[in-house]
């Protein structure tokens, strides 16, 4: 749902401003307003982009604006791609501190007008210069709550990379970690709970974070071995780390009820949120509805699980 909002933003931006906001500006509001359809927002960057921007901070390692601004694809890699979109989502961010939440109606107005982005943006935030602008940006960062974490060890995978482990930030990159967590899945398949335990934490690597794939395992195996406040404690700080996760989402709604977590329903809305493809997850969406007679929801998910069954050409028949 956040992707089609962003994608949503960018059709928005385009006819706003006459298709004359640069790239690194649409991505810049698209990313800073992707969650703002949220009754609650989640704070709009990645762990992985926080934790990069932080050491960037920190090391002065930012990607030159003048790299990226004419387009994204002259940067080098995924993780400088990854850092470069938290560079130009927090500009805005700091801009809209600064100016108001209406200075982004403001400033594609301005853009429609033929002033550049350079000079809006930081006029709107109250400097003279694009340079004085993105130097107080740099403080602006120091005040906001990113992860300090060891994130910023993982590489970036493009779509697609990754194998059996592409949504997995850690394992997508780490084929030798992989193969524990592999082992351990072998083991789990045969309730051989304490032994694929031992195996799925040989996938700790002390210099690098532990997987969400390797997280939710062993909180399953503590599950199944009984250590119902450990399993807890796992999915709990996979839920930090991870909050996006469909494996931890998964895995935290499949456990909610009888490890202390919370509402499972939560959990699978969320999941439903990052990946409405999943039948279980809609299957566990419907039984809710039913419980709690609310017609219009049950009615949405029951057609989306049958847009699921037949590959789509129930939408196709149901609206010639």
């Amino acid at each position: 749902m956040d992707t089609a909002a962003h994608e949503y933003i960018h059709l928005v931006v385009s006819w706003r401003t006459k298709d004359r906001a640069p790239v690194w500006l649409q991505e810049g509001l698209a990313r800073y307003l992707e969650k703002h359809w949220r009754s609650e927002p989640e704070f709009y960057l990645s762990s992985k982009q926080q934790s990069l921007l932080a050491t960037a901070l920190i090391e002065d390692s930012f990607v030159p604006f003048e790299k990226f601004k004419l387009s994204m694809a002259y940067l080098d890699s995924g993780e400088e791609a990854a850092l470069a979109y938290a560079q130009v989502s927090t500009m805005v961010d700091y801009m809209v501190q600064q100016a108001g939440q209406g200075s982004l109606i403001e400033l594609m107005d301005r853009i429609a007008d033929g002033e550049s982005a350079e000079k809006a943006v930081s006029s709107l935030a109250g400097f003279t210069s694009f340079e004085d602008f993105k130097e107080e940006w740099k403080e602006f960062l120091a005040t906001l709550p990113l992860v300090q974490q060891e994130l910023t060890k993982t590489s970036v995978s493009l779509d697609g990379d990754g194998g059996d482990f592409a949504d997995d930030p850690v394992l997508q990159n780490r084929t030798d970690l992989a193969k524990f967590v592999r082992v351990g899945d072998l083991l789990m398949e045969h309730q051989r709970y304490q032994a694929a335990l031992v195996e799925y934490q040989k996938a700790d690597d002390p210099n690098e974070p532990l997987s969400p794939t390797a997280i939710a395992r062993i909180a399953q195996c503590h599950f199944h071995l009984g250590n119902l406040i450990e399993s807890n404690r796992q999915l709990a700080l996979g839920l930090g780390l991870y909050p996006e996760n469909v494996r931890i989402l998964l895995t935290a709604a499949e456990l909610a009820p009888d490890i202390g977590l919370g509402n499972e329903h939560e959990y699978w809305l969320r999941a439903h949120e990052v990946n409405p493809y999943h039948i279980p997850t809609q299957k566990a969406l419907i039984q809710h509805y039913t419980s709690v007679g609310d017609t219009e929801a049950l009615a949405r998910h029951n057609n989306i699980l049958s847009i699921l069954n037949v590959g789509g050409l129930y939408a196709t028949s149901q609206n010639p």
